[in-house]
């Protein structure tokens, strides 16, 4: 039949959500039909599959945090024990993992201050007053903080994504209450 047919071409090419779609209305017609059944339990996982590993491609900043980067671990490990096909979803697998091993490798950040301003950097550590200091952090988002005695604090949010160039950020307090 037309619905089984345009069920299977889809599948053959990958495109879960629309085999989906096309058994759905196959058992919603036939809820005996033994192939919509079969199709149905073979599409939705595979079709759940795919759109959680696209959604982490289209949104690789998710992969900075850890449960992303475990999220990611999982799908591809799945993706890889999947049957054919699947070009696709190994071909967008192997993309993910690739940004989450982008995303555990340290970028640099040059902090810069004037030797008397303390410098945190919150969820990292206290690194106390310098002139300038290199420090390796995963890609993520930052919030760098300084503080004097007699001096409005100042606080610097910092993007680090992955690969990129060595980022350099002046923290120092130089307003006074």
């Amino acid at each position: 039949d037309v619905l089984t047919a345009r069920a299977r071409a889809a599948e053959g090419e990958e495109r879960w959500d629309e085999a989906l779609e096309a058994w759905r209305e196959a058992a919603g017609l036939e809820p005996t039909l033994e192939a919509a059944r079969d199709g149905l339990a073979r599409a939705t996982p595979r079709a759940e599959m795919q759109r959680r590993i696209d959604a982490l491609n289209a949104a690789p900043e998710r992969l900075w945090d850890p449960a992303g980067r475990a999220e990611a671990k999982s799908l591809v490990a799945t993706a890889a024990t999947t049957g054919n096909p699947r070009e696709r979803l190994a071909a967008s697998a192997r993309e993910l993992e690739r940004l989450a091993q982008a995303a555990e490798r340290p970028v640099r950040l040059r902090l810069e201050s004037d030797g008397q301003t303390q410098i945190a950097i919150y969820r990292v550590g206290q690194y106390g007053s310098f002139a300038r200091r290199d420090v390796e952090l995963l890609p993520g988002r930052y919030t760098v903080v300084g503080t004097r005695t007699g001096y409005r604090d100042v606080r610097r949010e910092v993007v680090l994504p992955p690969g990129a160039e060595p980022a350099a950020v002046v923290v120092q307090c130089e307003e006074p209450i």
